[in-house]
């Protein structure tokens, strides 16, 4: 036995494990699967669904959250940009993804709407053929990730579930992916452009292929630690727990109302959100659990996408394996995982190329500073640039002489001890003659209040001392510390005055 497919009006689509035998084969051809997609990993958007169309009276529905809405633009065979009025095109992109996808023809070309293969050959024969072709100019063609098939579904129609505007002679049936199915590598994804179903199928059977090109994305989950998880990839903000089991439309009102983590504009995700977050390399669930824990392996998670055949359905994953079926009625509950936020392709500090400019972290990088002594204090003349902080460093350069930690703007002091302060003291070292060529001051403080332990805090300012009204603690290593009595003004950070 294998993976088999149920179907009854009271149940959903069951995939239950037959042969445990083919764990191990299959993980082989999934992490195969892995590193034959992608030739490098950049942050992406996920478009929107296409669904504008209201089918109910509670916000909170697909319709009425407008994130990064479908867009394309056609391209002729040189790739150049053409009006939106025009009939005659070769290429599509995808002006959300940045991805290039191939248009059918209604001939018997490599470009035929009505040419089908198996998996194997719609890579090694059809992909083969068009990169030595090279079309559009370009010899990277490829099979489309299981995302990447199923962000072109247009979920406001259906017959074919396409945009034909821009994707004429789009067949209503089945096209490959490239993706392995992880269980049984006899299987491979695909997407029915019927309605927009994603599941999986014997890569022996003939099916319809459209060919893409441009960067991946990959998840880069971060954990925030306050019940969210962040895609840097894609922007979008996770609840990390399951939600529970509820209808269609309590769904859609517990995140409108959800607050988490200090956020109120939580909202249940689209169809291509919640498959964004689908780790098709594994199974049972289909999820990386490390991030999301406590995930319920054969669950069922609404999207706030209603099927556009049968409004009285909503789509949904199943999490079991990746599928995206859309037969239940909205009246059943299942479980739900709100969502929050839109892409944003500001570069940031990750190890990602956020901006999709093929370079990564550019501008954005932070400086550190080795700190040889260990007195919290960094070498202004031994630094290194990255997005965390690497051991033995940290983020000032104020040390004088990193080699010795009795020397060192954060421990030379004399006079009373700190613990003996009363609380809120100032400490300021005194104005040195060398200190005229100083063009960076620190300014030190005991914040403490009565009771509280000590707990020193310091800041730089490039205001000059002379002709100020009071000292300030200078940059002068290992200078004489001196302590005095509040000023009457508690948010003056230095206290003696400058004798006249």
């Amino acid at each position: 036995m294998s993976f088999h497919l149920m179907r009854s009006s009271n149940a959903l689509e069951h995939f239950r494990i037959s042969q445990m035998t083919k764990l191990k084969i299959a993980m082989v051809f999934a992490l195969l699967s892995i590193l034959s997609i992608s030739l490098y990993a950049q942050a992406a958007p996920v478009p929107d669904t296409g669904q504008t169309q209201s089918y109910t009276d509670t916000f909170g529905e697909d319709s009425d959250h407008t994130i990064n809405p479908q867009s394309y633009t056609k391209l002729d065979e040189q790739g150049n940009a053409l009006p939106d009025g025009v009939l005659s095109f070769a290429m599509v992109k995808d002006n959300v993804t940045g991805l290039i996808w191939e248009v059918k023809t209604n001939h018997g070309s490599i470009h035929g709407k009505d040419n089908s293969y198996n998996w194997q050959d719609a890579q090694n024969v059809f992909i083969t053929q068009l990169n030595e072709l090279n079309f559009g100019g370009y010899s990277d063609w490829r099979l489309p990730t299981v995302k990447e098939l199923a962000s072109i579904v247009n979920s406001g129609r259906y017959d074919p579930s396409i945009n034909a505007d821009y994707f004429p002679n789009t067949r209503s049936s089945r096209y490959w992916s490239s993706i392995i199915y992880t269980y049984n590598s006899d299987n491979s994804w695909y997407v029915d452009f019927d309605e927009g179903k994603v599941l999986f199928d014997n890569r022996l059977h003939p099916y319809y292929v459209r060919a893409v090109r441009g960067g991946q994305s990959s998840n880069a989950f971060v954990v925030n630690g306050d019940g969210t998880v962040t895609d840097s990839s894609t922007g979008l903000m996770w609840q990390q727990e399951t939600a529970g089991r509820m209808t269609w439309e309590n769904a859609i009102s517990y995140c409108e109302d959800l607050v988490l983590a200090g956020w109120s504009d939580w909202r249940l995700p689209n169809r291509n959100e919640i498959q964004s977050i689908v780790d098709y390399a594994t199974y049972f669930p289909a999820i990386d659990t490390i991030v999301f824990p406590g995930m319920v392996w054969d669950g069922v998670y609404w999207s706030s996408t209603t099927s556009a055949s049968n409004s009285g359905y909503a789509w949904f994953v199943c999490f079991e394996i990746g599928a995206i079926l859309n037969y239940y009625s909205k009246s059943h509950t299942y479980y739900v995982r709100a969502v929050r936020g839109s892409f944003d392709d500001s570069e940031i500090c990750d190890g990602i190329d956020n901006d999709g400019d093929g370079e990564i972290d550019e501008g954005v990088l932070i400086t550190y500073y080795f700190d040889e002594d260990d007195d919290g204090c960094g070498d202004p003349n031994r630094l290194e640039h990255g997005c965390m902080v690497p051991s033995g460093y940290v983020q000032n350069s104020i040390d004088c002489d990193d080699s010795d930690p009795n020397i060192s703007p954060m421990k030379s002091i004399t006079g009373e001890s700190l613990e003996n302060l009363a609380p809120g003291r100032h400490i300021f070292m005194d104005l040195a003659p060398s200190c005229e060529s100083c063009t960076t001051y620190q300014l030190l403080r005991d914040f403490r209040t009565l009771g509280q332990t000590l707990n020193i805090q310091y800041k730089e300012t490039n205001e000059s001392p002379f002709n100020s009204t009071y000292w300030f603690f200078n940059k002068i290593c290992g200078a004489d510390i001196n302590i005095n009595q509040d000023p009457s003004d508690g948010e003056v950070f230095v206290i003696n005055r400058i004798q006249e």
